[in-house]
């Protein structure tokens, strides 16, 4: 089992990261015209593809997941998808990690496996070790 180096001057960096998977829901198995022209309108990647290329891309399964997105521009497509009555769904994928930096030494302490680093950050915020937040 892992374990920190309780003698040595300790710093965790916090990383937040802001991200949601967009999907678009439609309203049949296949999207319809008008759904293809609010796709063209608020999507640059449908702006410029023919009718026929955009309902292929689009696919049959009622459905299009655009991917992970930054959170800010997968909340402000959706917006624009329901101002043009498009439904759509955002899954939030936003996540905390913490690295420990090890100030003592000069280095980091990359953990490979997710429950020894959730279990070592939760062990050092509990002995007082102090957090820094940074932005991913």
């Amino acid at each position: 089992m892992l374990d920190w180096d309780r003698t040595h001057d300790w710093v965790l960096q916090r990383f937040s990261s802001d991200r949601a998977e967009l999907m678009v829901l439609f309203e049949a198995s296949q999207p319809s015209l008008r759904e293809l022209m609010a796709l063209r309108q608020c999507l640059p990647s449908f702006k410029d593809i023919p009718p026929a290329a955009a309902r292929a891309q689009a696919g049959s399964s009622g459905q299009l997941e655009l991917g992970e997105l930054p959170g800010p521009e997968a909340r402000r497509l959706q917006s624009k998808l329901q101002r043009v009555g498009v439904r759509s769904e955002v899954r939030v994928t936003s996540r905390v990690s913490y690295t420990p930096l090890d100030r003592t030494t000069g280095l980091a302490w990359l953990i490979e496996d997710e429950a020894d680093a959730a279990r070592i950050a939760v062990q050092m915020i509990q002995a007082g070790v102090p957090v820094e937040d940074t932005t991913e």
